[in-house]
């Protein structure tokens, strides 16, 4: 039954995602971690944000952006894969729900506040990506 509710629940996910462009992973990771342990949570929240990606580039390969992938594909690989896969490798399974938890509440309250402005890379940071 829980297999079939996660299934569930990820199809209609990602075919949210496919909509919006964003949200897979925030709305994956709390429904993984209710039913497995937080490592194994994200592993799997990783696969099925590279099948859903793999699936949107095969929908949307005329439309893909060269510098775009350019400009944010690195830091992303950077920041987001090798630095979740230390923590995911060194870090306590306990710790690193709370530090999930905690990220993705500021998340959601930065949803709901008004926006001051508009946050950008800034170009020293963007110069080493072109």
């Amino acid at each position: 039954m829980n297999i079939l509710l996660i299934l569930l629940i990820t199809f209609l996910t990602a075919g949210l995602t496919l909509l919006t462009g964003f949200g897979l992973g925030t709305v994956m990771t709390p429904v993984f971690t209710f039913f497995y342990d937080v490592k194994l949570a994200i592993i799997m929240v990783a696969v099925i944000h590279f099948l859903n990606n793999l699936l949107k580039l095969g929908l949307f390969w005329r439309n893909v952006s060269l510098s775009v992938i350019h400009r944010f594909g690195i830091i992303s690989i950077v920041g987001g894969a090798l630095i979740g896969a230390y923590l995911q490798f060194y870090v306590y399974s306990g710790t690193l729900k709370i530090f999930l938890g905690v990220v993705l509440i500021i998340l959601v309250g930065r949803e709901l506040l008004p926006q001051r402005g508009k946050w950008t890379i800034p170009k020293r940071i963007a110069v080493l990506l072109n």
